[in-house]
């Protein structure tokens, strides 16, 4: 019989506490209350996000990356989205809904909107696109959760002129869980970021009132 050797021994330890904290993902779900038909059925064209956070930008994670879970001894394990599902898709669906409970009805397209806008507005029969533009968010859980977030709404007009923006950022600390981190930030992530959303676009004032004016023609 062979005896694993002190340094095999605690590599084989190193894994099972490592494998421990990998895997965790979050689910985003939106599901919105109806708010005032603002809309009445007006056709916004929601355009991709753009994921410009650092790391990502730079390679260091990937586009599903959505921020670490800490084992027990503070060590970082990345946090990715349910399904692998790039982070800026998931962006431009939870905007695409926060502005359906409002009564406008959204084409989603894959187009990025630099030089595209009135194009893509002419073939879907709209005159007013949307796009966010994602320069942070990330969840950091050790015991409680701290979110940090930077994010821009850009509302474009027929021409593709920039009708106008909003953007909100911060840092916000989330109570956690002593018992189960994990099990905290995965109910508690999603529907931080779903109210992220909605602050940026459905929930402001100029961006709503930006997207209901109608063009004359």
């Amino acid at each position: 019989m062979t005896v694993p050797s002190k340094g095999a021994a605690l590599a084989a330890l190193l894994l099972v506490v490592s494998g421990c904290m990998m895997g965790h993902r979050h689910t985003f779900v939106y599901v919105p209350d109806l708010g005032p038909d603002l809309g009445n059925g007006r056709t916004v064209v929601v355009f991709p996000a753009e994921d410009l956070r650092r790391d990502v930008v730079a390679g260091d994670e990937g586009p599903d990356w959505v921020g670490e879970q800490r084992n027990k001894y503070g060590i970082p394990f990345d946090v990715n989205t349910a399904g692998r599902r790039p982070f800026a898709k998931i962006v431009q669906e939870t905007t695409a809904i926060d502005l359906e409970a409002l009564g406008f009805r959204t084409v989603q397209t894959s187009e990025e909107p630099a030089h595209q806008v009135p194009r893509v507005l002419e073939r879907h029969g709209a005159d007013r696109g949307i796009a966010v533009v994602i320069r942070t968010f990330n969840s950091d859980t050790y015991f409680d959760i701290d979110v940090e977030w930077d994010l821009e709404a850009v509302v474009y007009g027929p021409a593709g002129e920039v009708l106008t923006k909003n953007r909100i950022w911060g840092k916000r600390e989330l109570q956690g869980s002593v018992l189960n981190p994990p099990k905290a930030a995965k109910r508690k992530v999603p529907p931080f970021f779903n109210d992220l959303i909605h602050r940026l676009v459905g929930g402001d004032e100029g961006i709503v009132e930006e997207l209901s004016v109608r063009h004359p023609q």
